[in-house]
């Protein structure tokens, strides 16, 4: 399971490096959420398990961008990631 793992991680860190494109975190993940509330927000936080310091980031986050969304990956991975007007991630909390 370790280098299942290995390899998502490396997909989401590669995807967040190069500030992929929404269609590309589509393509990569098996789900999209388009969290479209500060309620959202924090269900998807919540349900990542962040600790209080990154939820406060996510707020933030979340006031600024043009588009925030949660993707889902094999293993039980996930990403939550902010999008700015051009529709590339700013942003990428795992």
């Amino acid at each position: 399971m370790h280098g299942v793992w290995a390899g998502i991680i490396d997909q989401i860190l590669a995807l967040e490096g190069r500030h992929a494109s929404r269609a590309q975190w589509r393509a990569a993940a098996e789900f999209e959420e388009v969290v479209r509330s500060r309620r959202d927000l924090n269900l998807v936080v919540d349900g990542m398990g962040v600790d209080d310091l990154t939820e406060a980031e996510a707020v933030a986050w979340f006031q600024r961008s043009r588009l925030t969304a949660h993707y889902g990956f094999e293993a039980n991975l996930h990403a939550l990631v902010f999008f700015d007007a051009a529709g590339r991630a700013t942003k990428v909390l795992r």
